[in-house]
C-alpha cells in the first residue's frame, strides 16, 4: 500500500494543476467600469414609414458579471442626455417634447436581479429612470472577449411621458448598447 502513495500524490498534484489551468481559461467573476470614451447607446424609432435613429455617447457606471453565477451579476449605469445626437429631429428629441435634456440630464438603469440567458450573457431586470419616470425594464447583456458588453432592450416611450407626436412617431423604441469595459 505504501508503494502506491507516491503515485496517488502525483496524480492528485496533476489533477490540481489541470484544474488550475482550466480555471485560467474560464471567464471569471469581475467588476468593470464602462469606458465612457468607447461607448455607444443607440435607439431606433419610426416616423411614419421611415426608420429614424439617435444615440447617446456618454455612459458611466459599473457592470459586474459572473459567468458561473449570473444571478450575482449587476448593472448600475448612467447616460448623459446632453450627449444625444440624431440623424434627424435632434433639437426636438432634446426638447421637453421628448428627453427634456435641460430638466433631466441623466438616464439611469439599476438592475434588481439577473438570470442566465446565454453562455456569456444574462437578462438584467431593473429600473430605468428617464424623463422623470422610473419603469421596470429588462436588458439582455452579453460579455464579449472579456472587455466588451453588448446589450439590448425594447421600451415604449409613452411609459416615460414621451407622448408628443404620437400619431406620427412610433411608441416602440429599440435600444442597443455597445461599450468597452475596464476591469476594476
Amino acid at each position: 500500500m505504501t508503494v502506491f502513495m507516491p503515485v496517488r500524490v502525483a496524480l492528485l498534484a496533476s489533477l490540481s494543476l489541470l484544474a488550475g489551468a482550466a480555471g485560467q481559461t474560464q471567464p471569471h467573476a469581475a467588476a468593470y467600469a464602462f469606458d465612457g470614451k468607447h461607448a455607444d447607446i443607440s435607439f431606433k424609432y419610426h416616423v411614419g414609414f421611415l426608420s429614424q435613429s439617435g444615440r447617446f455617447t456618454e455612459l458611466d457606471g459599473l457592470f459586474q458579471f459572473d459567468v458561473r453565477a449570473p444571478e450575482r451579476s449587476a448593472i448600475n449605469a448612467v447616460i448623459k442626455t446632453a450627449s444625444l445626437t440624431a440623424n434627424a429631429w435632434e433639437s426636438e428629441l432634446k426638447s421637453s417634447m421628448f428627453f427634456n435634456v435641460a430638466a433631466f440630464p441623466e438616464i439611469r438603469f439599476k438592475s434588481r436581479f439577473a438570470k442566465a440567458a446565454t453562455e456569456n450573457g444574462a437578462e438584467f431586470a431593473g429600473d430605468l429612470t428617464m424623463n422623470g419616470v422610473t419603469q421596470p425594464v429588462t436588458l439582455l447583456a452579453v460579455l464579449k472577449n472579456g472587455t466588451h458588453v453588448s446589450a439590448s432592450a425594447h421600451i415604449k416611450r409613452s411609459a416615460f411621458n414621451m407622448t408628443a407626436l404620437s400619431l406620427l412617431v412610433s411608441d416602440e423604441i429599440d435600444i442597443q448598447i455597445e461599450a468597452d469595459l475596464i476591469e476594476k
